[in-house]
């Protein structure tokens, strides 16, 4: 009688688990709404990932397949020339390259200081630089006295 007890929990837990698969790709791959949807609690979930690995990876393929998608958009809207989407891009791929903790702020008008030696000149000279387009610090590391 106990291992029929066994037999039947073990059988409910592996349908409940197909259930919360289908319903974390139905809720797109947000645990909370799928453990709603199958009357679940989430320490559930958790201890499923934990203790079942073939189910961790069908909820992992869940949630590649949502990364494909937003992969897939992001690509879409580069091609139709989407400034946010091309930024994200260009910052995210080529960090070295398109940093934004390398652009100062586009707020209203810049005094810098730049100081420089020149053989036989002061080293100090004063721009205004009004900023309507970003200026990259690389330009100028040289030239800017911390």
């Amino acid at each position: 009688m106990l291992g029929d007890k066994v037999n039947m929990s073990k059988k409910t837990d592996s349908i409940l688990k197909g259930l919360f698969v289908q319903a974390l790709e139905q809720n797109t791959g947000n645990i909370t709404e799928a453990c709603k949807a199958i009357n679940v609690h989430r320490t559930t979930y958790y201890n499923w990932y934990k203790k079942f690995p073939q189910f961790a990876k069908q909820c992992d393929a869940v949630k590649e397949g949502l990364i494909d998608i937003a992969e897939s958009q992001l690509h879409k809207n580069v091609a139709d020339g989407n400034q946010k989407a091309i930024e994200f891009t260009l910052i995210n791929l080529k960090k070295q390259i398109y940093s934004n903790r390398d652009l100062l702020p586009v707020i209203g008008t810049l005094k810098v200081e730049i100081t420089k030696t020149y053989k036989g000149d002061k080293p100090d000279d004063t721009v205004t630089t009004p900023l309507d387009k970003p200026i990259k610090v690389d330009e100028m590391k040289e030239d800017i006295k911390e």
